[in-house]
């Protein structure tokens, strides 16, 4: 993870300035938005994917066990 993660948060931060400089301080308002509709997406995810994995380690809710 760390050898994605450090260049794209770079990429990050500098594509931040890019924009503040080109389109001026409201951009770190949509920014923000942006930001906070992906942190609640990947929450869902997270709720939905332990949903998932709970409901297939049920007896008889899941793939058919000998």
């Amino acid at each position: 993870m760390l050898v994605g993660s450090v260049p794209m948060s770079l990429v990050g931060v500098w594509l931040a300035a890019r924009l503040t400089q080109r389109y001026g301080d409201n951009v770190k308002d949509l920014m923000g938005q942006v930001l906070g509709a992906a942190l609640l997406f990947g929450a869902v995810g997270l709720v939905a994917k332990s949903l998932v994995r709970a409901k297939e380690r049920r007896p008889g809710l899941g793939a058919h066990q000998p």
